[in-house]
């Protein structure tokens, strides 16, 4: 099934090496995968921490251990589990992008169904970055999902990014 949203025209991904590289050792992609559209792909040994490039056609064992990225996957794909704006397909919700203060360095998104509204912004930048939002689309109470605590996002709403930083607010809906 192909993607029914695209990022905003002004939105400018990482272009150096650099950044690159800063990217793909940041939780930045992790988080992108698990509550945008899609199926995450994790590669084997992944949440475990391996460090090698396993071997293609051979046997090439995984040192399974506990690892902070593991534990990071465990959190967001329980959180995906039980929000169903983040489920995939026909069954989840479309991304909406938010506009925001800062739109060629901060992402910043909705997912919502009836049952669950999920709020993301994205740095992906390598300075800090102070992000104010438009539209209500995202006004509401929360709760930090990261923080564990609550948190009320409208018009007067600005986060604090950190290089590579992501913060994530989710709404259920009362249980029946």
């Amino acid at each position: 099934m192909a993607s029914r949203w695209s990022l905003p025209a002004n939105f400018k991904p990482p272009a150096t090496e650099a950044d690159l590289d800063a990217l793909a050792t940041s939780n930045v992609p992790i988080v992108l995968s698990v509550v945008g559209e899609g199926m995450p792909l994790l590669y084997s040994g992944q949440e475990a921490g391996n460090p090698k490039r396993l071997k293609f056609f051979e046997r090439d064992p995984i040192a399974w251990k506990p690892h902070p990225i593991g534990d990071l996957y465990a959190k967001l794909f329980a959180l995906k589990k039980r929000t169903t704006a983040l489920w995939n397909g026909a069954w989840g919700a479309t991304m909406i992008h938010v506009p925001n203060s800062v739109p060629k360095q901060v992402l910043s998104f909705v997912r919502r169904d009836g049952r669950s509204k999920v709020f993301a912004a994205i740095n992906f930048s390598d300075q800090p970055q102070t992000v104010r939002f438009e539209q209500a689309l995202y006004h509401g109470a929360y709760t930090d999902f990261f923080a564990d605590r609550p948190a009320t996002l409208d018009e007067g709403t600005t986060l604090e990014l950190a290089p590579w930083d992501y913060r994530v607010f989710v709404q259920q809906a009362a249980e029946d």
